[in-house]
């Protein structure tokens, strides 16, 4: 009965410091967002285009959009405030989770390429640096300006975007990989620990 109790104890004491780590690494990451304004759209047809949806009615949302499983295609409407110059004139759309299958982007800073395209659907692009999310890189204007962003996926419909400079988005990477690394321990340890006390009570 003790065993279980201590069990238990280290079980909630976990779950706690992953909820801390995790509130923490939140608030540190939406530091430098760049977006304002965040709306999203739903086309259960999955046939719309840009133009179609642009006059569509839109509902506000912050933070993580869940939509959970579905065939509908989410599409999502993003203010980018120009904020502090970056060194390079450019943002990072930071995009998680990582496994979403097709990410479509449409910015009207970029005439010369309409639409951008990234996910599990798409060859594998880096973008300006390795990561384990999907990054587009958008260029930072004088004024706000709002872009648009198509959602395909057969997983789970969640998704998150922040639009930070270069080095924000490194930084949020570096304390990502941070956070996976410690989890990876901790669930390794407690393997090690569940093993060694199953050997000894054999």
């Amino acid at each position: 009965m003790n065993r279980l109790h201590r069990m238990a104890c280290w079980a909630k004491t976990w779950r706690t410091l992953v909820v801390l780590c995790m509130a923490l690494w939140a608030a540190a990451g939406h530091a430098g967002d760049h977006i304002s304004k965040r709306a999203y759209f739903e086309d259960p047809s999955g046939s719309l285009q840009l133009e179609q949806v642009r006059a569509a009615s839109w509902q506000s949302y912050s933070g993580v959009l869940s939509r959970g499983y579905g065939a509908s295609v989410i599409w999502l409407r993003l203010r980018i405030e120009p904020g502090p110059s970056t060194p390079n004139g450019q943002l990072v759309l930071r995009i998680r989770p990582s496994y979403l299958d097709d990410l479509q982007l449409y910015d009207p800073a970029d005439p010369a390429r309409p639409v951008h395209a990234l996910g599990d659907s798409h060859p594998q692009h880096q973008g300006v640096f390795s990561s384990l999310n999907f990054n587009f890189t958008i260029a930072q204007m004088d004024q706000a300006r709002d872009v648009w962003l198509r959602l395909s996926t057969t997983s789970t419909r969640i998704i998150h975007v922040e639009a930070l400079d270069i080095e924000e988005a490194i930084q949020a990477d570096r304390r990502q990989e941070l956070f996976y690394s410690l989890y990876l321990a901790a669930l390794t340890l407690f393997l090690v620990w569940g093993t060694a006390q199953w050997l000894l009570s054999r």
